[in-house]
C-alpha cells in the first residue's frame, strides 16, 4: 500500500487434515523470544536495533539478500520433491524474504525490524516438534505479520506434497483510512474517515475511524506488530476508553450535552463505530493461549493519550463530525433505555411465570445439555408432525408460527415484544441480547432450524438466522446453528414391500437418478412434498429428525464483519443496495426468487 503502516497480514489457510513432520527442537518453543534471523542462503539478516545507524548501503544489502532469499525459497516451496518440513520451511521462509525486500525497500527501520520477527516466528512455529512428531500448521495464519506490499512480492499459491497454500492479501493504497473505509462499504458514512498517529516513549500507535448510520453495533480491529491481535488487548481498550471520554467532553464543551444530563454509555459513543488500531511495541506481551491479546499496560496510556489529543482537535475543527456522531450516540441510548424497559417487562413476566418455558414447547426429557437438540419449525402443522416423530429423549420442538420479525429493521424493544422471538429467547435458556455469551446457560447443544423446501421456507429460514446473527452471534462461532434438509421426492415402486424400498430425493438430479434405478416399465409412486405438515411422523422421522439418516448443515461464520455487511445487504430497508446486488449477482443464478 501507499501507508508507511503495514496492512493486515495475510492469511494463509491450509486444506483440512495436513500436517507437516517437524524437526526435533531440544530447548521449549518460544515463538516471540529474541532471534537471530537468516535467509535462505544462510545471509544474516538482523533487525534494526534503537539507535543503531543504518546507512543506505546497509540497506541495500538487505534488499539484495532478500531479493535473492525471494527467488530461491519460492522456487523451492511450489516442488515437490523434498520432505514436509523442508518444503513449508521454504514456503514461509519466501514470505519472510518478501518481508525484507518489501518493508526493507519502504525504508522504515522498525517496520523492517517487526516484519522480519514475526516471520522468523512462524518459521519456527512450524519447525517445532509437538506430539508424535508432528505440527499442524493451521495457526500459520495467526503468527504471520506481513504488510500486503511485501506480501504482493511473494508467491500467491504455494503447493507443499500436494497441499495448497492459498494466500489472502489485503491491499488498501490509502493504508488504514481505506482499510476503514472497506469495512463500512455498502453503508451511509457519517463523516469522512479520521486519521490518528503518533509515537510516544518507542510505542507507535496509527489508526482509523469512521461512524456509519445505518450500524447497530462496532467493529474494531487491533493489530500488534503487525500481528492481528482478535482477542483484543491493551490497545483496543484504550481506543474505547478514550472516544467515550473525548466524545463526552466534546459534547459538553460544545452545549450539546446539559449540565444535568448523564454521560453517554461506551456502547452508545461506539455504536455504528468501525475502527482499525496498529501499535508497534519494542517488546510486545502476548496473552493467552493463542497468544491474540496484546498485554502491554504501557500502551493503553500511550493509546488514550493520542485520541484524547488528536481526536478532540478533530472534533473541535470539525463541529459537524461531532454533531453527527452525538445525534447516533444519543439515539443509541434513547434505544438501549428503550429495550431495558422491554428487557424489564420480560424478566417481569417471566418471574409471573415461575420462569416457565414456552408452552408451546415440546422440550426434550434429558438434562444433559450436551446431548440435547432444539428443533425451530415453521408452522403448526409441521410442529405436530415433528413432535410425534422425534425422539423425545434428547429432541425439543418449537413450533413458529409464520414468518418472524425481521429485526435487522427494527430496535430492541420491538424484538422482545414479538411472541415468536421471545418464546426462542427463553426456550434457549441465554438471557437478553447483550448478555455475555455463557455455555453453560445454553439448554441445547444443536439448534436446528427446520422449513419447507420453499421459497417461503427460504424466507423464513434467513429471518431466523438473521435474528441468532444478531441475538448471539457466539451461537454460530461456537458451531451451535444447523440447518435441517427435507427431501422434495419420495420415489416407490408399485406392490408388496414398495413403501419399505422408498427412495428420497433431495433436489431433481437425485430424482433422475432414483428412477433410473427402478427396472424399465415398473410402476412406480412419485409424490412431491409441498411442505413439512404433508409428511406423516414416521416419514418425518426417517428424512429429517433421525441422527442416522438425515441431513443437516452446520452454519459458521469465517469473517464476521463480511457476515455484518451481508445481513445489513440483504436484509436492511435500504432498496438500492440490495437492488444493485441482485443486479449483479443474478445472472448467476438458475433460479431467482425475489
Amino acid at each position: 500500500g501507499g501507508s508507511a503502516t503495514p496492512a493486515p497480514a495475510p492469511v494463509q489457510q491450509p486444506h483440512q487434515g495436513d500436517e507437516v513432520e517437524g524437526e526435533d527442537e531440544e530447548e521449549d518453543f518460544d515463538p516471540y523470544a529474541p532471534l537471530d534471523m537468516h535467509d535462505p542462503n544462510g545471509l544474516p539478516l538482523r533487525p534494526f536495533k534503537k539507535g543503531r545507524p543504518g546507512g543506505a548501503k546497509a540497506l541495500q544489502k538487505k534488499k539484495d539478500a532478500a531479493a535473492a532469499a525471494v527467488t530461491a525459497a519460492c522456487a523451492a516451496g511450489t516442488t515437490d520433491g523434498s520432505s514436509s518440513a523442508n518444503n513449508v520451511e521454504s514456503m514461509v521462509l519466501s514470505l519472510l524474504a518478501a518481508a525484507a525486500a518489501g518493508v526493507g525497500a519502504a525504508g522504515n527501520k522498525a517496520e523492517f525490524a517487526y516484519a522480519l520477527q514475526s516471520l522468523e516466528c512462524s518459521r519456527r512455529a512450524l519447525r517445532h516438534k509437538a506430539k508424535g512428531g508432528k505440527k499442524t500448521v493451521t495457526a500459520m495464519g495467526d503468527l504471520l505479520g506481513l504488510g500486503a506490499s511485501a506480501a504482493a512480492a511473494a508467491a500467491a499459491t504455494v503447493t507443499v506434497d500436494g497441499v495448497v497454500y492459498h494466500e489472502q492479501i489485503l491491499n488498501f493504497p490509502g493504508g488504514l483510512k481505506d482499510y476503514v473505509a472497506d469495512l463500512n462499504a455498502g453503508s451511509e458514512a457519517l463523516h469522512e474517515p479520521i486519521i490518528f498517529r503518533a509515537e510516544v516513549d518507542g510505542v507507535q500507535v496509527e489508526g482509523a475511524l469512521q461512524w456509519t448510520k445505518e450500524a447497530f453495533t462496532d467493529t474494531l480491529l487491533g493489530y500488534a506488530n503487525s500481528i492481528r491481535t482478535s482477542d483484543g488487548g491493551t490497545h483496543l481498550d484504550g481506543l474505547k476508553a478514550a472516544l467515550t471520554r473525548t466524545v463526552n467532553i466534546q459534547a459538553r464543551k460544545s452545549k450539546l450535552l446539559k449540565e444535568a444530563d448523564s454521560n453517554l454509555g461506551g456502547e452508545h459513543v461506539r455504536e455504528g463505530l468501525s475502527a482499525v488500531i496498529a501499535v508497534w511495541v519494542p517488546q510486545p506481551e502476548f496473552e493467552g493461549q493463542t497468544k491474540t491479546r496484546l498485554g502491554n499496560p504501557e500502551v493503553r496510556k500511550v493509546v488514550e493519550g493520542v485520541i484524547a489529543e488528536q481526536i478532540a482537535e478533530h472534533l473541535e475543527f470539525y463541529p459537524s463530525v461531532l454533531t453527527a456522531i452525538f445525534a447516533k450516540a444519543q439515539t443509541a441510548a434513547k434505544a438501549s433505555e428503550a429495550a431495558k424497559r422491554a428487557r424489564e417487562l420480560v424478566r417481569r413476566k417471566s418471574v409471573l411465570r415461575s420462569g416457565s418455558l414456552p408452552g408451546k414447547l415440546s422440550d426434550c426429557s434429558s438434562s444433559n445439555p450436551n446431548d440435547t437438540e432444539i428443533f425451530l419449525v415453521e408452522g403448526d402443522s409441521a410442529g405436530g408432525s415433528a413432535k410425534q416423530g422425534r425422539d423425545r429423549r434428547f429432541q425439543a420442538v418449537l413450533p413458529l408460527r409464520g414468518k418472524i420479525l425481521n429485526v435487522e429493521r427494527k430496535d430492541e424493544a420491538s424484538m422482545y415484544k414479538n411472541t415468536e422471538i421471545s418464546s426462542m429467547v427463553t426456550a434457549l435458556g441465554l438471557g437478553l441480547k447483550g448478555d455475555a455469551f455463557d455455555e453453560s446457560a445454553l439448554r441445547y447443544s444443536k439448534i436446528v432450524i427446520l422449513t419447507d423446501a420453499d421459497v417461503d421456507g427460504a424466507h423464513i429460514r434467513t429471518l431466523l438466522l438473521t435474528f441468532l446473527f444478531r441475538y448471539q452471534r457466539a451461537l454460530f462461532e461456537q458451531g451451535k446453528i444447523y440447518v435441517a434438509v427435507p427431501p422434495l421426492y419420495k420415489v416407490e415402486g408399485k406392490g408388496k414391500g414398495a413403501a419399505k424400498n422408498a427412495i428420497y430425493c433431495y433436489d431433481e438430479r437425485e430424482l433422475k437418478v432414483a428412477l433410473a434405478s427402478l427396472p424399465e416399465g415398473s410402476a412406480r409412486n412419485i409424490q412431491r412434498f409441498k411442505g413439512l405438515g404433508e409428511m406423516m411422523p414416521e416419514q418425518l422421522w426417517n428424512t429429517t429428525l433421525n441422527p442416522a439418516t438425515r441431513l443437516l448443515k452446520r452454519l459458521t461464520v469465517d469473517d464476521a464483519a463480511l457476515a455484518n455487511q451481508t445481513f445489513q445487504l440483504l436484509m436492511s430497508d435500504k432498496v438500492a443496495p440490495r437492488r444493485a446486488f441482485i443486479e449483479m449477482e443474478g445472472p448467476k443464478l438458475l433460479e431467482l426468487d425475489i
